[in-house]
Order: C-alpha cells, then sequence, then structure tokens
C-alpha cells in the first residue's frame, strides 16, 4: 500500500537494481545535498531505471535549475536554459512530467531503498516533496490551480502579506487569508504590474464562486 506508481514493470526493475547493484547507490544521500552540482549522476540513474532515459538531456539541467523556482522569476530560469534549447512550453512540459510521473517513481524507489538499502539510513523524502512542487512551497504550487502564477505569489512574499512558506498552511487556510486581506489590498502592492492585477481580480473572482 506504500507504493504510489502501480509500474510494475519499472518496479521489478527498481527491486532487481537495488538487490543486484546496491553498489552504485552508495552515494544516494548526495541527492539531499542543496549543491545541485552533486545531483548529475544520480538524476541520471534515477530517469534511467525508471525508463525516462530519452528525458536526460533536457530533464537533468532543467531540474537543477528548476531548483531556484522560488527565487528566480520564470524569465530568468527559461533565460538559463536557453543553451538547452529548453523554452518555456517544453519547460512546462518537463515540469508536468518531473512533477507526476517522476516524483510518484521516486517515491516508490525511495520506499523500496528503505527497505533493500537499510544499512545506508538515506531518506529521499524531503528531496521528493521539492520535485513534487517543482521547489516552489506547496501553496504556491497548488495556486496555481486556482490560477495565481508563481511570480505574483513571490511578489505577495515578498510583500508580507501572506508567508506561503509557512508550513502550516493549508489551502483552505490560505484562501481565508486572500480573502481577509481583499482584492483591493492586494493589487496596491507596488510592485504588481497592470497585467499582474488582472490576473489578481481574475483569481479572485474564482476563490470567491469557490
Amino acid at each position: 500500500n506504500k507504493l504510489v506508481s502501480l509500474k510494475n514493470d519499472v518496479l521489478i526493475d527498481i527491486v532487481k537494481d537495488l538487490k543486484n547493484n546496491p553498489k552504485k547507490w552508495n552515494g544516494l544521500n548526495f541527492i539531499l545535498n542543496p549543491d545541485t552540482k552533486y545531483w548529475d549522476y544520480l538524476l541520471k540513474q534515477f530517469l534511467a531505471l525508471f525508463g525516462m532515459k530519452r528525458l536526460i538531456k533536457d530533464a537533468v539541467p532543467m531540474i537543477k535549475i528548476c531548483s531556484n523556482n522560488w527565487f528566480f522569476s520564470l524569465p530568468v530560469i527559461i533565460k538559463l536554459l536557453r543553451n538547452r534549447e529548453i523554452d518555456i512550453d517544453r519547460y512546462f512540459e518537463l515540469e508536468k512530467i518531473i512533477t507526476y510521473n517522476f516524483a510518484s517513481l521516486l517515491t516508490d524507489f525511495n520506499t523500496i531503498q528503505k527497505e533493500l538499502l537499510a544499512n545506508l539510513g538515506v531518506d529521499l523524502d524531503p528531496f521528493i516533496q521539492k520535485i513534487t512542487y517543482a521547489f516552489l512551497p506547496p501553496m504556491v504550487f497548488q495556486l496555481e490551480e486556482f490560477g495565481l502564477p508563481r511570480m505574483i505569489s513571490r511578489k505577495i512574499q515578498t510583500s508580507g502579506l501572506i508567508n506561503f512558506e509557512d508550513p502550516t498552511l493549508t489551502m483552505q487556510k490560505t484562501l481565508e487569508k486572500f480573502n481577509e486581506i481583499g482584492c483591493d489590498r492586494i493589487k496596491s502592492i507596488q510592485s504588481l504590474d497592470d497585467f499582474d492585477k488582472y490576473i489578481v481580480d481574475y483569481f479572485f473572482e474564482g476563490i470567491r464562486k469557490g
């Protein structure tokens, strides 16, 4: 019941690899290092093991640069990926694959490796949580489904009106905060441009109906 991906063929490959090549994973804890230069080898191994080898060329640099999602604006992220020929459409295509398919398989890998490689004492959950939410605060990632782009959430965070990094925040509490603060006060944030304010109006219309 702990397995989530339901990809039996991949799960079998994971079990076989961990049992037959345990030494290959001795550096598993490197993926928990905040310095992304230590991620390359393991990301390539994960993608290959999960049947995603064709994505290695784009996904590895994307994940590493994506780790700055909450600190860099989207245009800056895309600019950093330009030499990899990853445009904004490809970026979001990859992000969907990484935050859903890759994250669920990595969750299963973690469950299995904690049993088969218990001697390592490594838990990948902190990294999996970051991957699942594209290295954004969970509420910021989820608010995009309600129509509020991450770049506007970042401006709200900087203004101090809402702390999206608060680990106790739930979606219900977050929406309540928005309605308590009100649309006009959010739109008064100086860093918001006219298009941002249009998006904020649209967002509030949606959450009021909800």
